[in-house]
C-alpha cells in the first residue's frame, strides 16, 4: 500500500461518512488523485512518489491550476485534512484569496 493509499484509509476510519474517491496514476511515476468530500466540501488530494503531497480545495473553474498547499507526508497532510474538513469557513464564492 502506498502513501496515499494510506491516506485514504486513515480518512476512512476518521471520517466514515465522507466520500473518498481515487484515482490511480496510469504511470508508476505519475500523480494519483483523491477527491475528498464531505457536507457539501471538497477536498483534492495530488500524491506524486516522491514529490509529497498537494491539496485543493477547488471553486469552480480551478481545476488544473495545480495545489493550494504542499505537504511532505502523510501524516502532515492528514493534520491539514482533518481541519478542512471539521471547520467550517464562510468564505463568498470566488474569493480564492479570503479562502486561503
Amino acid at each position: 500500500m502506498n502513501e496515499v493509499e494510506q491516506l485514504r484509509a486513515r480518512l476512512g476510519e476518521r471520517f466514515p461518512c465522507a466520500a473518498l474517491k481515487m484515482d490511480p496514476a496510469e504511470t508508476a511515476s505519475g500523480s494519483w488523485w483523491l477527491d475528498v468530500e464531505m457536507q457539501g466540501h471538497l477536498v483534492v488530494v495530488e500524491w506524486k512518489p516522491g514529490a509529497g503531497f498537494g491539496i485543493s480545495t477547488p471553486l469552480a473553474g480551478d481545476y488544473g491550476v495545480g495545489p493550494d498547499e504542499i505537504y511532505p507526508d502523510g501524516d502532515a497532510v492528514f493534520g491539514r485534512l482533518k481541519r478542512l474538513l471539521l471547520t467550517v469557513t464562510a468564505v463568498p464564492h470566488g474569493d480564492k484569496e479570503a479562502r486561503r
